[in-house]
């Protein structure tokens, strides 16, 4: 009896609430958001071995005396006690821990039976594992009216271990989350900018200064990144670890960008105090950060980029002050604007080593003062840049000055140099002013003029889409194929406009990616089949039977090679014939195409200036040919891209032949076609090289073509309208005749410059009987389950976007904005499965209007897909960044959407998306 009365005080006992226990925090209906930390308490582990069922009856939590209790730099496991009482109506309340920096938490809450559950997370688990998407640590716990609870938390961190607990109600968290997404997307969007506009100005004006700025920020934004925990939320979701690698290394780097910053921007040699050149050292405590990253724990990694920063800091300091001190004007913008930056950076080092108290303003402190930073610094080299400009005009002036004053010692041919000089004088200062502008607008020019020439070109190409897909008979098909891969060579060409600076610069990126080189070479000669029947010359396809049909290349390279080659042999063609013909060296792996013509032919001294840029024969040769002279220049840039070689055999009055070969990795090769295989053909016509042309094409099918004499009696006769029969023979004759020549009666015929898709065609039906599917080449899929917006101000591009959906059965809603979109997507019914949005509208742009629409839940299960007549890399970077998945340029491409569209659809079905 003894033992069980004191057995009963004991649990009697244990249940009471201790002295060192905080009271609960006490919700109602009015609440909002609070700080939970004086409502905490809080229980160290040093030793790692504390159990759950432990802490939960340990006499010795201790109350939180901070809001913001920082534990600095610790090994020791933390645990969290809070108690929740609602004295409001039942709702959902979330806690909070507010600092993204925790490797582990542990979250102990009860459920509706009382029975404790336990969940993980951390910054060191995927993103995935965290119970709500937020940058901090948020678990929601639902209280009914009366109801309390008590919560546990059990926590570590390799940083500096701060808890700050807050509990918010779910409406005010959500708020809290759009304000900080909001803000967010600001602060970077402003470094993107500068970054932007500074990266502009290196490119002309290459001051080292302005590209250690722009490689400053980067790193800056890249520390920002792991440190407010929004890396994990956007990038590197599925790589936690991510986050602790990158920031002392980033760090590390700061402080040698940050030295090198220093030196660019003042213009100094070295930096020496006390005449001793310390500069060596600070940069081997940066390297030494940089390296502890990857050979050292985090904590002590981390430790040594802070250091590295506290000692870079007022080492730069002094030497600003230094300037200063010399009355260097950029030295004020330098201490003003870092001031800002190094002591909001200051602030996060003291309170990371717990010197100072954690508050709100030394957590963002280097948020707050790197805003400030981009603005003055800007200022600074701006302001240096003017300077420039300022000695260069009083050195000007000093000159003329001296001049004048010779000038009042000469005679009159003295006076009138004078006003030679002054005459080159305004000439210079009107080249200087019309360099400047030039400057400013190269950029603005190159994106204008390919938004203003592909909008128009989207209505083109988008319209003679729609009409392939009606009925048409064979010559109108072929003339609206041409003039769909004419608008296509249209695009290509403005794409080489935007890309010629950077193929004298080195920076043009070539793909190397499946194209299909038969159907490739079919398209550059109907390209120029009317232009060849307008001059009455012959334009001929040889494709040796060992050419491969599919390859790896680029094929928009490579076809702008072949039609500059192809433009000019016609150009420069009068009479005769001009071949396009391809052969495949196994041994070597290599593609020769070549280009051979009967033209007016080239000298040898005008063949060693071909390949210049701005060059052609002779200047007559531009008067009567035109043209600009860049095509050739071109081909041999984008062949040397390519890893080949391109070269010239030609002489005067005997035609020339051009050639390129390339590397090439063939992936398939032709084969006998089943239904044409064994099949004799005689080709007859007046061109031996017709004939020779015709017989590789047929023979890549299995197809005998007999070389001389009649022989056995053919199956088919393939003949030229111009060469007539010798004798009339048991057999088929089919009839080659020029484009837009209706002589023949026959059923069938062959349209001549001959492609192997319309021979193949043609042949096909004559052996088969089966007429031609005149319902478009283009079978396009039912994709009429998808519930599609398409967000376009432009009237036709609505026009064809609607067409060309409407053949996978969609009927799309239509949106003439921005705001318009935003309004059907919470209004709509049933959410959108996918979103076309055109970058540029009215009142609100679509990168505006994508970020907006990713906030709403409507749109969590939504792709959003950009379209823009932009095609510069900086306008798709933008909408990826605004949170489009894909990005489309004008004019849309029904193959380029038709993907997308299964894209779509694939999303939509998916049961376990990601």
């Amino acid at each position: 009896m003894p033992k069980q009365l004191l057995f009963i005080c004991i649990l009697i006992l244990s249940c009471l609430p201790t002295p060192a226990n905080a009271s609960a925090l006490v919700v109602d209906g009015r609440f909002e958001y609070a700080s939970a930390a004086h409502s905490a308490s809080y229980l160290i582990d040093p030793n790692h071995t504390l159990t759950f069922s432990e802490v939960r009856h340990d006499g010795e939590w201790q109350p939180m005396k901070h809001r913001f209790t920082s534990f600095g730099f610790t090994d020791d496991a933390l645990w969290l006690k809070l108690t929740l009482k609602n004295e409001g109506p039942q709702q959902t309340f979330i806690a909070r821990l507010e600092y993204p920096l925790l490797d582990q938490v542990r979250f102990f809450y009860p459920d509706a039976q009382g029975t404790y559950q336990q969940h993980q997370t951390g910054d060191q688990l995927p993103f995935a594992s965290r119970m709500l998407k937020d940058r901090y640590f948020s678990f929601p716990v639902q209280l009914r009216q009366g109801e309390s609870k008590t919560l546990y938390w059990r926590v570590e961190s390799r940083d500096t271990l701060i808890v700050p607990l807050t509990v918010a109600t779910r409406d005010y968290w959500e708020s809290r989350q759009l304000d900080a997404m909001m803000l967010f997307g600001m602060y970077y969007g402003a470094i993107v900018i500068i970054l932007l506009i500074n990266s502009f100005l290196y490119f002309f004006l290459r001051q080292k200064a302005q590209i250690y700025y722009v490689a400053l920020l980067a790193n800056y934004a890249v520390v920002e990144l792991s440190l407010n925990g929004t890396g994990n939320v956007y990038l590197w979701q599925d790589f936690p670890e991510f986050t602790k690698t990158i920031r002392p290394f980033a760090i590390g780097l700061l402080s040698i960008l940050t030295l090198k910053l220093t030196k660019s921007y003042f213009e100094l040699r070295t930096i020496r105090m006390g005449g001793v050149n310390i500069e060596p050292a600070i940069l081997a405590v940066g390297l030494l950060a940089m390296i502890a990253t990857l050979t050292m724990p985090f904590t002590w990694a981390i430790k040594i980029s802070l250091i590295a920063m506290i000692i870079v800091t007022p080492y730069v300091l002094s030497v600003a002050f230094y300037q200063l001190y010399l009355q260097k004007t950029a030295a004020k913008y330098y201490i003003i604007g870092w001031l800002g930056f190094l002591l909001g950076g200051l602030l996060n080092i003291l309170r990371a080593f717990d010197l100072i108290e954690v508050s709100f303003l030394s957590t963002y402190g280097s948020q707050i003062g790197s805003l400030f930073t981009l603005v003055i610094l800007n200022m600074g080299l701006t302001d240096q840049f003017r300077e420039v400009q300022r000695l260069s005009e009083r050195n000007k002036e000093r000159i003329i000055r001296q001049q004048e004053r010779l000038n009042q010692q000469l005679d009159g041919a003295v006076k009138e140099r004078t006003q030679e000089l002054e005459a080159q004088k305004q000439e210079a200062e009107r080249a200087r002013h019309t360099a400047e502008q030039a400057l400013a607008t190269k950029s603005q020019f190159l994106a204008t003029m390919s938004h203003e020439i592909r909008t128009p070109m989207n209505g083109v190409l988008g319209i003679t889409q729609m009409l392939m897909d009606t009925p048409l008979d064979n010559h109108q098909r072929h003339l609206i194929t041409t003039i769909k891969h004419s608008g296509d060579t249209l695009v290509s060409i403005i794409n080489d406009i935007l890309d010629y600076s950077k193929i004298e610069a080195g920076k043009l990126n070539i793909e190397q990616i499946e194209l299909d080189l038969r159907n490739l070479l079919d398209e550059c000669i109907e390209l120029f089949s009317t232009a060849v029947t307008q001059k009455q010359i012959r334009l001929l396809l040889d494709v040796s039977v060992d050419t491969p049909c599919i390859i790896i290349s680029d094929p928009t390279r490579l076809r702008q090679i072949i039609i500059n080659l192809l433009g000019n042999a016609i150009k420069f063609t009068d009479q005769g014939f001009v071949t396009l013909s391809t052969q495949y060296d196994n041994t070597r792996s290599e593609l020769r195409i070549t280009v051979r013509d009967t033209g007016i032919g080239i000298s040898d001294e005008q063949q060693r200036n071909l390949f210049q840029s701005f060059s052609q024969a002779d200047s007559s040769t531009t008067r009567k040919f035109g043209g600009t002279g860049l095509g050739l220049a071109i081909s041999r840039s984008l062949t040397q891209l390519l890893g080949g070689r391109i070269n010239v055999k030609s002489a005067l009055a005997e035609g020339s032949e051009f050639w390129l070969e390339l590397p090439c990795r063939p992936l398939t090769f032709p084969q006998p076609n089943p239904q044409l295989a064994g099949k004799r053909i005689l080709v007859m016509d007046p061109l031996p090289e017709a004939v020779i042309s015709l017989r590789h094409l047929l023979e890549a099918q299995g197809i005998v073509v007999p070389t001389s004499g009649m022989g056995d009696t053919p199956d088919l006769i393939i003949q030229h309208v111009h060469q007539p029969l010798q004798a009339t023979l048991p057999c088929a004759v089919l009839p080659l005749q020029p484009m837009g020549d209706n002589s023949s009666k026959a059923r069938l015929s062959i349209q001549d410059p001959v492609t192997q898709s319309q021979l193949l065609q043609t042949l096909q039906r004559q052996f088969t009987g089966l007429e031609e599917s005149s319902n478009g080449s283009h079978q396009s899929k039912d994709f009429s389950t998808l519930n599609v917006l398409v967000a376009e101000d432009n009237q036709v591009n609505q026009m064809v976007v609607k067409g060309l959906l409407k053949k996978f059965n969609i009927e799309p809603d239509l949106a003439n904005d921005g705001l318009e979109a935003i309004r059907c997507v919470t209004h709509a019914a049933v959410p959108y499965d996918l979103i076309l949005m055109d970058c540029e509208m009215p009142n609100m742009d679509g990168y505006q209007t994508t970020s907006q629409l990713r906030s709403l839940s409507q749109c969590e299960r939504t792709r959003i897909v950009g379209l823009s007549a932009h095609a510069m890399q900086e306008h798709r970077e933008a909408g990826m960044a605004a949170g489009m998945v894909a990005f489309l340029t004008k004019p849309l491409a029904i193959e380029t959407l038709a993907e997308e569209l299964s894209r779509s659809y694939q999303y939509k079905t998916d049961p376990l998306p990601k």
